[in-house]
């Protein structure tokens, strides 16, 4: 790895340590901004809120990924923005708007990116 793909991940995992997150958390966040960053070319930290948008569109239209696939890559992407480089995330988007409880079923909130996908 080059050194500016070492400090991304070396940051991100830092903070995903100290925030209690497990081994298979931690894989799956880092794999979804290297997936960002292998999209775009350039370093995560570096692409804006337009191209977020595109990106997220792009995984659910055009890559198809099932809502659990894309709602962990939304959250990994987030961590890396909130925590690491400690900016605001898509606020107007976020699934977590407002001061929704840890245990509240956010999947439900019509502003989600990510709207839930019933089983019968």
């Amino acid at each position: 790895m080059q050194k500016s793909e070492t400090l991304w991940h070396d940051q991100m995992v830092r903070k995903l340590q100290i925030n209690g997150k497990s081994e298979r958390t931690q894989a799956a966040y880092t794999r979804a901004v290297h997936q960002l960053k292998t999209h775009y070319k350039k370093d995560p930290s570096l692409i804006n809120e337009e191209e977020l948008e595109e990106y997220f569109l792009y995984r659910r239209n055009e890559s198809e990924w099932a809502p659990k696939t894309l709602g962990l890559c939304y959250y990994g992407i987030r961590f890396y923005y909130q925590f690491v480089l400690m900016e605001s995330f898509l606020d107007s988007e976020s699934p977590e708007r407002g001061t929704a409880s840890r245990d509240t079923d956010k999947r439900n909130d019509p502003q989600s990116p990510f709207p839930r996908h019933h089983v019968s």
